[in-house]
């Protein structure tokens, strides 16, 4: 009976242990999460958006993270934006082909390594806009989280403030550029699936709809919005396949036709010089200060008329 009642004592303590926790995580991390006045440019998306655009410059605020979906790039907006007006801020969401891929869908939500990327947010802002992609999730992913929560042990680095290790393409300071036919196709793989999978070339209705409740809420919050395609090696999109490619020209023209704020400047086939690249669909840390240019050097001509 002893024993019986130390274990619930014991589980009784872990639990409160780890609403405490819970509750200085989130503090700590959420103190310092905020849109930096003194930035005009603020960057949104994946590992894309997180390579494509340097955050050391004078006019960029790069919040990508590498692995993110738009539903989690919707909840750092509704964090970060509830507070920003129309006239201080331009939107930055880079969409790269394989962001609305069947396979991207499938790796993103259904499968277990889904996991790690739903415990970087769970503790940390607010669960209920992500509860309807963790019911689709397999049990012992549910489980996990779970355990997460009511431990007080949430997967949430620091990158997830600002910048991560990733540092625009170069993992620990080091060049390891790779862009060979080898490396394409293994990303390409990565992203749609393999030769074996049916659903390769389909989009997804999923992350589509995502997206779209995504430019939605930057509409109703009156922002500008720049969505960019990001630059993508030869080798990389010479093994795109026509219907990949049409589902992602037909995207890209759908969301600037369907929301007034949004222009679409599509890189994805811009001619960018080997030395750029750190692999066949991410810049390296000099590609980045280069594509930069480029982008600010566009969006000034836009808002101008230059």
């Amino acid at each position: 009976m002893k024993a019986v009642l130390k274990f619930f004592v014991c589980l009784i303590g872990i639990i409160i242990f780890g609403g405490i926790m819970n509750f200085a995580i989130k503090k700590t991390i959420l103190k310092d999460y905020k849109i930096n006045k003194n930035k005009d440019l603020i960057v949104f998306g994946d590992s894309h958006a997180e390579s494509d655009f340097n955050g050391a410059d004078i006019n960029i605020q790069n919040l990508g993270y590498r692995t993110e979906t738009p539903n989690f790039t919707l909840l750092k907006m509704k964090h970060l934006l509830s507070n920003v007006n129309d006239t201080e801020k331009t939107v930055i969401v880079v969409v790269s082909p394989h962001n609305i891929s069947k396979w991207h869908e499938l790796r993103s939500f259904q499968l277990d390594s889904s996991a790690s990327r739903l415990s970087r947010f769970w503790n940390v802002i607010d669960n209920s806009l992500i509860y309807k992609d963790y019911l689709e999730l397999p049990f012992r992913t549910q489980l996990t989280l779970h355990t997460k929560k009511l431990f007080g042990s949430p997967s949430v680095d620091g990158s997830f403030k600002f910048k991560s290790t990733f540092k625009g393409g170069f993992y620990k300071n080091k060049d390891t550029t790779v862009v060979t036919i080898e490396q394409a196709k293994k990303a390409n793989e990565k992203h749609f699936g393999n030769i074996d999978f049916v659903l390769r070339n389909n989009k997804s209705e999923k992350l589509t709809e995502m997206y779209y409740d995504m430019f939605s809420f930057l509409k109703q919050k009156n922002l500008r919005v720049i969505v960019i395609g990001s630059p993508l090696h030869s080798n990389y999109r010479n093994l795109l396949s026509k219907e990949q490619i049409f589902n992602y020209e037909l995207f890209l023209n759908e969301i600037e036709g369907n929301y007034s704020n949004v222009k679409v400047l599509n890189f994805s086939e811009l001619e960018v010089p080997n030395k750029y690249f750190l692999d066949t669909d991410h810049l390296n840390i000099l590609g980045e200060v280069y594509f930069t240019n480029i982008v600010k050097d566009k969006i000034n001509s836009l808002f101008t008329g230059a």
